[in-house]
């Protein structure tokens, strides 16, 4: 069980349902890393079909022991959020604070947190500057943020 803290009113954008009935929504009202839902709070907060990728879900999220997470769903709407998709190379990555910049191919940045590589099951032991990847990123309040990563090559 989650610790209690205080609950904070987050945009999200949903991304693919994940295995074990969870997954992660990007935030793009507030600048935090990737926000846990797990099926059971969607039900239990009267959403009985999961949303389609690139809903936007208001939620209540806390902070828990291993990182934020939905604590209650309070509406959806479809995406109002730009989505880019392209290949792109690694730009920077600091390992000590768990975030970098990619840069796609037309040249715009995209900033991933390692709770992305987490969940798109890279090892971030193992990058390298210039690293190919294919991305899928959402505009959010400071700009995109990559929601779908695949190492290439």
């Amino acid at each position: 069980m989650e610790s209690a803290s205080k609950e904070v009113r987050v945009t999200c954008v949903m991304t693919t349902m994940g295995r074990r009935d969870q997954c992660f929504l990007a935030p793009v009202s507030v600048n935090m890393k990737d926000v846990l839902l797990r099926k059971t709070t969607l039900y239990r907060s009267g959403f009985r079909e999961i949303p389609a990728d690139g809903s936007e879900l208001e939620c209540l999220v806390a902070d828990g022991e291993k990182g934020p997470y939905v604590v209650k769903v309070l509406s959806k709407k479809q995406s109002t959020a730009q989505r880019l998709e392209g290949k792109a190379k690694l730009k920077f990555y600091n390992k000590d604070a768990g975030w970098g910049f990619l840069t796609l191919d037309d040249g715009v940045d995209v900033f991933f947190h390692v709770s992305t590589l987490k969940k798109c099951r890279i090892n971030a032991d193992a990058l390298k500057t210039e690293q190919p990847f294919s991305v899928t990123a959402v505009s959010s309040a400071e700009g995109f943020k990559a929601v779908e990563m695949t190492l290439l090559g």
